[in-house]
């Protein structure tokens, strides 16, 4: 069994952590543990959890069958209950049935395993007239991932400033963000976000 995540503390000027430390620090002490990872570069994040003592199984988006076909992960053939944790890069926003993908997850990883997906999420606002941009979750397919995975935490990272602003401006950005979903045609930024959890 897996010991819970440490606490991510930084120092107030510290750069904010990155989505992949978040996804790895998710899923707490891997020293032993059997890590499935799927990335479109799946080699830098099996190679930091590697050092961290975990033993690795990669799986890379990037190239072939996987790369040209969203549903090319059912021909994976992995042992049943084979894995402690799992910890992927926009797998389910390039899956064409994401439950049937979480159902396949769920067989090849233990129960309770923690898990950590690193997606782009497009705010709710997209839902309101028109699909999300492809190639990134909408909160439609997060709620269903909701109901697969109960107690799912979503960590959407702050958009990268195309320039340095201010605190007033990036407070005011936050403002209205937080009302995009009822003001449509504003925030609706692509964002990286980090689900985490443990699988049921």
């Amino acid at each position: 069994m897996l010991t819970p995540a440490p606490s991510l503390e930084r120092h107030p000027s510290a750069l904010p952590p990155t989505a992949r430390e978040l996804a790895r620090a998710a899923l707490g002490d891997v020293r032993g543990a059997e890590v499935l990872v799927a990335a479109e570069e799946a080699g830098a994040l099996a190679a930091a959890l590697e050092r961290d003592g975990a033993r690795v199984t990669p799986i890379s988006l990037g190239t072939g069958a996987l790369a040209r076909r969203p549903d090319a992960w059912r021909s994976i053939d992995l042992p049943t209950w084979s894995f402690d944790a799992v910890v992927a890069e926009g797998l389910l926003s390039r899956a064409a049935d994401v439950e049937a993908l979480l159902f396949r997850l769920r067989a090849w990883v233990r129960p309770d395993a923690p898990f950590a997906f690193v997606e782009p999420l497009a705010p709710a606002a997209w839902e309101v007239g028109a699909s999300p941009p492809e190639g990134a979750l909408g909160a439609r397919a997060l709620d269903l991932v909701r109901r697969q995975l109960p107690g799912l935490r979503v960590l959407r990272l702050p958009a990268q400033p195309a320039r340095p602003v201010s605190v007033w401006a990036d407070a005011i950005r936050s403002a209205v963000e937080s009302a995009a979903t009822w003001l449509p045609g504003l925030g609706r930024d692509v964002r990286i976000a980090v689900l985490s959890g443990r699988l049921p």
